[in-house]
């Protein structure tokens, strides 16, 4: 039998975030459900459906970096390099300064995460039904002095373990300081109903999150995958991150699924509705009966830096707290 892995993740597909993203380096990538590409958080479960739990899982950020922050600090040096150049005044070498980067490698750097599940029974030829939520939300840490003490209870606060960024987090309403930066927040939600008698499925699928950056989710089993979800960002880092959101990012409910015996993806499913609550409008990915490389490529086949007007909000600080969908109502 073939145990499940469940992928959520995080990027930008952009080189940068742009200046509403105070010009930090994306993944530079398009939409894909390959294990191991660049993503800002990854997050994956490991789902053995004889056992009845999760067996595995893993959730991590990817190196960080500033793509403009280094180059304006060095500016004023060079410039007077290149003034003390070719006159009678003795020559001046300013140091440069360092990448404003992290690598993420202090335990206390990692994404916070939890995962809730509830399995029933497996039986050879009956029913069995999953359901699975997983959280995280990751602070960006790529500034410098963030690896010192005082620099890491700044940009995360001393309970950047614990603490959330949204307001009357604590049961008596004051807020634990949890740092300069906000958190990168992604809630999302599988549910399976296996009918091995009939070798179908059934799947439903809801994120929600901060809207910001893109995300992804797939499921691999028997190392076939099936796309769940790709979203186009909404908002940008400095608008949309803070305040803790939990706005509609995804949503999919897949019919007729085939599914072996050995649990393994078959070849065709019926979309019911695979909808990404992206930037100015509802985008319906895919519809009806389809074979299940189909909706793969109908998820994959999205420019995922978004269309003109996206790439424009990428710049302007205009939080997005709705989707924009009143604009259409």
């Amino acid at each position: 039998m073939s145990n499940i892995f469940f992928h959520t993740r995080s990027f930008h597909p952009d080189a940068n975030f742009g200046a509403g993203g105070l010009g930090f380096e994306g993944d530079d990538r398009d939409f894909s459900f390959a294990t191991g590409d660049s993503s800002r958080i990854f997050h994956w479960v490991e789902i053995d459906l004889q056992a009845g739990q999760v067996v595995g899982l893993d959730c991590d950020s990817y190196p960080s970096a500033n793509a403009i922050a280094h180059r304006v600090l060095n500016a004023p040096g060079d410039a007077v390099e290149v003034i003390t150049q070719n006159t009678p005044l003795p020559d001046i070498t300013v140091p440069d300064a360092p990448p404003m980067a992290n690598d993420y490698s202090e335990p206390r750097k990692k994404p916070r995460h939890e995962e809730h599940y509830s399995i029933t029974a497996y039986t050879e030829d009956g029913d069995q039904t999953a359901n699975i939520t997983i959280k995280y939300a990751g602070k960006n840490f790529a500034f410098y002095f963030a690896d010192t003490d005082i620099g890491h209870d700044i940009l995360g606060g001393p309970n950047s373990n614990e603490a959330r960024d949204d307001v009357g987090s604590a049961d008596d309403g004051w807020i634990p300081y949890n740092g300069v930066v906000p958190d990168l927040d992604v809630t999302n939600q599988l549910f399976l109903h296996l009918d091995r008698a009939n070798g179908k499925a059934q799947v439903q699928m809801t994120m929600t999150g901060d809207g910001f950056p893109n995300a992804e989710s797939f499921i691999i089993a028997g190392g076939d995958t099936l796309g769940l979800a790709t979203h186009i960002r909404t908002g940008t880092a400095i608008t949309q991150l803070p305040g803790g959101r939990a706005i509609r990012m995804c949503m999919t409910q897949l019919s007729d699924v085939d599914w072996t015996a050995q649990d393994t993806l078959g070849s065709n499913l019926t979309a019911n509705a695979v909808f990404d609550y992206m930037s100015f409008s509802t985008t319906e990915v895919a519809e009806g009966e389809m074979s299940r490389v189909a909706l793969n490529r109908a998820h994959l086949g999205r420019a995922a830096t978004g269309n003109l007007l996206r790439n424009i909000q990428d710049h302007l600080p205009i939080p997005s707290p709705r989707n924009y969908e009143w604009l259409w109502e």
